[in-house]
């Protein structure tokens, strides 16, 4: 991520093989027995409605959510800890997604080449790099200084 968020894309990488290889095989490649089973999310976001949660109950979560599609949508059955998917006889075909409009762009209040004028920072709302949200309101101008 040249520098940017880079933990997002480790972590759901970490995420997949602990779910392609399992617990014990993770420990085993690691030589680590003492691996966290909490996630505490308000830590960097605030009002989460699990805000201190933990990957048992994130799986189990999962587990049922796979099992509703497996069952509901794809017309298949679960049988013990296995999903039952029937095979797929017709074509796939992609859905028309209407284009993403975004009339707004993200700007990190922190960055020295700004100057704000009319600008409020709330400290208690801040991403996980540590910037805080800025609102702007109204007459309010933000010059960016090119060198």
């Amino acid at each position: 991520m040249c520098g940017w968020d880079s933990d997002n894309p480790t972590a759901t990488w970490g995420g997949l093989l602990g779910l392609m290889y399992g617990h014990k095989a993770m420990q085993e490649h690691f030589t680590k027995h003492d691996f966290s089973n909490s996630y505490h999310i308000e830590r960097t976001r605030f009002n989460m409605p699990v805000p201190l949660d933990n990957f048992d109950d994130m799986a189990e979560r999962g587990a049922q959510i796979i099992d509703d599609i497996v069952v509901n949508i794809m017309d298949g059955s679960v049988q013990g800890d296995r999903w039952i998917i029937p095979i797929q006889r017709t074509q796939i075909t992609a859905q028309d997604v209407p284009k993403t409009n975004v009339p707004w762009i993200t700007i990190e209040d922190s960055d020295s080449s700004w100057d704000y004028k009319g600008f409020t920072s709330n400290s208690e709302n801040w991403n996980a790099s540590g910037a805080s949200l800025t609102k702007g309101y109204a007459n309010c101008a933000a010059t960016l200084t090119f060198t």
